[in-house]
C-alpha cells in the first residue's frame, strides 16, 4: 500500500509545471537543493525563511538546518531537513530505495 501511495505521489509530481523565481545576485541567493524523483517542477517549498515553487530543475532555497516543507496547493506532501538533493523517500523515516 506504501509503494502505490509513493508511486501516486510520484505519478502527480511527473505532471507538475510551473515557474520559478528569485535574485540574480550570487552573494544574495541562499544554499540551493533540488528536489527529484525526475526533476519535480510547480511544487511549493517552504522554510523558516525561505518560500517558493521549484523550477524546471526542481530548485529550491533553504538555510542550513532548515526543515523544508513540499506542498501540492495546500496538500502537505513531506518535509525534510535542507540538504542539496531531497527525494520523496526523505520523508519516510527508514524508507530505503528498492
Amino acid at each position: 500500500m506504501k509503494t502505490l501511495k509513493l508511486s501516486i505521489v510520484t505519478l502527480s509530481f511527473l505532471i507538475l509545471s510551473a515557474c520559478g523565481g528569485g535574485s540574480d545576485d550570487p552573494d544574495e541567493l541562499p544554499p540551493r537543493g533540488v528536489f527529484i524523483d525526475s526533476a519535480v517542477e510547480g511544487v511549493t517549498f517552504l522554510t523558516a525563511t525561505q518560500s517558493g515553487t521549484t523550477d524546471s530543475a526542481g530548485t529550491f532555497t533553504y538555510l542550513p538546518g532548515e526543515v523544508v516543507s513540499f506542498y501540492i496547493g495546500d496538500i502537505l506532501i513531506g518535509s525534510a531537513e535542507g540538504q542539496a538533493m531531497l527525494t520523496p523517500l526523505d520523508f519516510v523515516p527508514g524508507a530505503v530505495d528498492e
